[in-house]
């Protein structure tokens, strides 16, 4: 297929015309491609994933004017070799085709501001990974990551990086000389070690530590002073650090499945919380200081060790939402909480 041939394709494939566009899909299968398509409204080009590597190169040949690249569900093992001629590529999405290994030179893509990676099977990045300095927003999730490699440190323009579901067991230090970043997702890993302050990250607005290896919270977290998100969910926390009062940005805080037993008055230090999740602990009672957040909208109390409904929540009118099922709750105490909060939702 021609240059040629390939932009009066894509002109079809894009056209509002649906007898237009079912023409162009016609012709893309008499070339044996069977892709899928994926359109974004910031960048008006086409992606293809391909059934063979074959078929891929081929096709890749023709395509260098193309900015964005997709391909799932692929049996490829590497990259092809052709796909490192498109440098000019922006985004590149390979999503679960059982890539094992990048190519010393993938740092080749210099011009990569979006990188999906996820369902592979990388058990590391090469050097040449730190050569992405366009690289804004970068996916490695599910994949078998134990580290990163140190020249990561030099994506200055790094600023969502997403690392869920791999294997690293500590927070990886490279990341501390990104300062644009602001959001981190290490769900499902078996993280258990903090560096001692995360102050060069100052622009970090979303922290997701879901189901690691936590037994405390981690105080550097303390210092992130842009910090609205934070999920510590499904890990071994006992106590509430005094000095989370020190996350005046923080609009979320998500750490249920734990093992709190109670929960620290510098919780109400948080100026503009919203929502609190604290389910599945193993708290009894609620500091009074609760009743002065003002901004705090959702709080999920579920599947704790209350016996009484906590008395200050009778003085919180400002929530829209209580969670309080799977408590051991007499049922006169909650008629009585929905009577004295007659508009807030409240689940027993």
């Amino acid at each position: 297929m021609l240059p040629e041939q390939v932009e009066t394709l894509r002109s079809l494939l894009l056209s509002p015309d649906e007898a237009n566009a079912q023409l162009g899909r016609a012709l893309l299968q008499g070339q044996g491609l069977s892709p899928e398509l994926f359109f974004a409204d910031e960048i008006s080009a086409l992606e293809e994933a391909f059934q063979t590597q074959q078929s891929f190169d081929d096709w890749l040949i023709q395509t260098t004017r193309f900015s964005r690249i997709a391909a799932k569900d692929m049996a490829w093992g590497t990259l092809p070799p052709s796909l490192l001629r498109l440098r000019s590529v922006t985004y590149l999405r390979l999503e679960n085709c059982q890539i094992k290994q990048l190519p010393a030179d993938f740092g080749a893509f210099a011009a990569l501001k979006w990188l999906h990676l996820n369902q592979n099977q990388l058990t590391e990045l090469p050097l040449s990974f730190g050569q992405l300095a366009l690289l804004k927003f970068c996916v490695l999730s599910e994949n078998k990551l134990k580290k990163l490699p140190p020249t990561f440190a030099h994506l200055q323009n790094l600023q969502l990086l997403s690392l869920s579901n791999n294997q690293l067991k500590h927070f990886p230090e490279e990341l501390l000389a990104l300062p644009q970043l602001t959001s981190l997702n290490f769900l499902g890993n078996a993280i258990r070690s903090f560096p001692n302050t995360l102050r060069p990250l100052q622009k970090l607005e979303k922290l997701y530590l879901f189901n690691n290896q936590l037994r405390r919270f981690p105080e550097a977290v303390t210092t992130l002073s842009s910090l609205q998100e934070l999920d510590l969910s499904h890990n071994k926390i006992t106590k509430i650090p005094g000095n989370i009062g020190q996350l005046r940005c923080l609009q979320s805080l998500q750490i249920h499945s734990n093992r709190l037993t109670q929960l620290s008055a510098a919780i109400g230090q948080l100026p503009v919380l919203r929502v609190l999740d604290v389910s599945f602990n193993q708290l009894t009672t609620l500091p009074a200081i609760l009743e002065s957040m003002t901004s705090l909208k959702r709080l999920f109390l579920s599947y704790n060790a209350f016996k009484q409904v906590p008395e200050v929540l009778f003085a919180m009118p400002q929530l829209e939402l209580i969670m309080l099922s799977g408590n051991r709750l007499p049922a006169a105490s909650v008629e009585a909480l929905r009577a004295a909060l007659p508009h807030t939702e409240i689940n027993f």
